[in-house]
């Protein structure tokens, strides 16, 4: 199963950021914030399983109730 990610900001001396995005939302909801916030945090942001460019497993749902239940 693949995870997609990005990173903004590579100074080593800088503390690390990692940014999750809420459910039924992908890694880029942070797209335009990360180069910002890239000038005072190594910046990491990525999709959940099953959301934006990250893997899909294979699952049954009925309902969101029954998706968030598989996620959890």
């Amino acid at each position: 199963m693949t995870i997609n990610f990005w990173k903004e900001g590579e100074k080593e001396d800088l503390p690390k950021l990692l940014l999750i995005h809420g459910f039924g939302a992908s890694g880029m909801t942070y797209y335009r914030i990360a180069a910002q916030l890239s000038k005072f945090f190594r910046v990491t942001t990525f999709d959940l399983l099953g959301m934006g460019a990250s893997g899909r497993p294979k699952f049954n749902v009925k309902n969101g109730l029954d998706c968030i239940e598989y996620f959890t």
